[in-house]
């Protein structure tokens, strides 16, 4: 979560968990799951911005996926 903290002060786990609940639920219903390091922040950021209205997510819900999706980016491309 170190990742997340440095983002976004204060974000809690439980954010992180929704935010995978997102990412493996509407967004693997229509994709295949990608491997979140293969794209840059940048990518991602477009792609939450344009795939979040047809997913139906809420503000929150972009939120939460953005956070889990780039603090798990930031952690394992590191590695």
């Amino acid at each position: 979560m170190p990742a997340a903290e440095q983002k976004w002060a204060g974000t809690q786990l439980s954010e992180l968990e929704a935010g995978k609940k997102i990412f493996e639920g509407p967004c693997i219903k229509c994709h295949e799951q990608p491997k979140i390091t293969d794209l840059s922040e940048k990518k991602w950021l477009h792609e939450i911005d344009e795939m979040s209205p047809k997913a139906e997510l809420t503000p929150e819900q972009k939120l939460k996926l953005t956070k889990y999706i780039l603090s798990f980016r930031t952690t394992y491309s590191m590695k």
